[in-house]
């Protein structure tokens, strides 16, 4: 449909996942929060590929700034390295 309209560019679609926490949380955290193991997260996000997805956009669970960027640096170093595959 692209080339019949005349576009070359590619379409970039992305999505927006439901909120993460690696790791099991000791506090609600609530139901739709994905949660556990390094390796399971990656799994999980990576079906957003399997649908067409080309970027995500990730957001997480956390109580305080600091638990904030723990999270952020639990993901960047146990979860992003399993999603390349």
């Amino acid at each position: 449909m692209r080339e019949a309209a005349g576009i070359e560019a590619l379409i970039v679609i992305g999505a927006i996942t439901e909120p993460l926490y690696v790791g099991e949380p000791e506090w609600s955290v609530g139901r739709r929060t994905l949660t556990g193991k390094p390796e399971v997260l990656a799994e999980s996000l990576r079906e957003y590929g399997a649908m067409g997805v080309h970027q995500i956009q990730v957001r997480f669970r956390s109580r305080s700034r600091g638990e904030l960027t723990d999270q952020m640096a639990a993901f960047a170093a146990e979860v992003a390295p399993h999603l390349d595959r």
